[in-house]
């Protein structure tokens, strides 16, 4: 079914004057979204959420975090590295780092052969996940290990990872693409190759979100200094729950904004708005009376 088969289509200034009359703050649903890894998730978000303001909240976070007597945080991590076959084996791997890390209990998962048959291994010990037998490249020798640890506040990891990203946090973010600003939360971006044009709808905040459909993700390996960061930030820091949808190219089933549903038709890219079937039937006979 067709987005024009249960809404009232709308014109562009009339779907920007909806969003100008929604009161920023308020709590909003996307139901259905398609990322490029084919995750399909429903999302409660919050609309109108000003950048600035929350990355001032993140660096009062940080701050706080980096004082030596304030309240105690973990974190939990888990991320793909590369590992030379011949050192799976918990004497080499519980060994000390090389660059004088400190070792955390930790899991570290992967395949084996065994009689010509594929066989999860899982090998728990006090790790290092900085030392440089965990690498993120890949080679004909190396098989790719899922490491979970939890990181506490104190551990010379903890603490780069949170000077890091106070460090990007003060730091202005690059602007990459030009956008027009059309209304509250509302950008559009005019391709230069002549493409349709396409609408965003920004400055918005993750509230919950919760997956219908798992993604197609890649293995992908990180370093222990980039894992920990990243797990911080999506733990704790508000900017790192910072998204923007694409309204127009038919990535979700719909938006519900203050009980008003909004969609986009994949196949003409017009916006729509859901209307009570009453409603809408009468708006069909009024268009065909004109």
């Amino acid at each position: 079914m067709n987005a024009s088969d249960i809404g009232a289509n709308v014109s562009k200034t009339e779907f920007v004057n909806f969003l100008n009359s929604v009161k920023g703050g308020q709590f909003f649903h996307v139901s259905g979204y398609q990322n490029q890894s084919n995750e399909v998730s429903n999302h409660i978000l919050r609309f109108g959420i000003k950048y600035e303001s929350i990355k001032a909240k993140d660096e009062k976070f940080i701050r706080e975090a980096l004082r030596e007597n304030s309240n105690p945080l973990t974190v939990k991590v888990t991320h793909g590295v590369w590992v030379e076959e011949s050192k799976l084996s918990m004497p080499v791997m519980e060994s000390t780092s090389p660059l004088g890390g400190i070792g955390i209990p930790c899991t570290a998962k992967f395949n084996t052969i065994l009689d010509g048959k594929t066989c999860p291994v899982s090998l728990s010990g006090i790790f290092d996940p900085s030392n440089e037998i965990f690498m993120n490249r890949k080679s004909k020798s190396r098989v790719p290990v899922t490491l979970s640890y939890t990181v506490a506040k104190g551990h010379p990891l903890f603490t780069n990872a949170l000077n890091e990203l106070l460090q990007s946090n003060v730091t202005p973010r690059p602007t990459f693409v030009e956008y027009d600003k059309e209304g509250k939360s509302c950008y559009s971006y005019d391709k230069e190759d002549g493409s349709p044009v396409k609408w965003y709808l920004r400055d918005v905040l993750t509230v919950k979100k919760t997956v219908i459909t798992k993604g197609d993700y890649a293995f992908k390996a990180t370093g222990a200094s980039v894992a920990i960061r990243e797990a911080i930030a999506r733990e704790f820091l508000l900017t790192s729950k910072y998204r923007q949808f694409i309204l127009t190219e038919g990535k979700f089933n719909s938006i519900t904004i203050e009980g008003q549903a909004v969609m986009v038709d994949g196949v003409d890219e017009a916006f729509y708005m859901a209307l009570p079937e009453h409603v809408k039937e009468a708006a069909e006979v009024e268009a065909l009376a004109v």
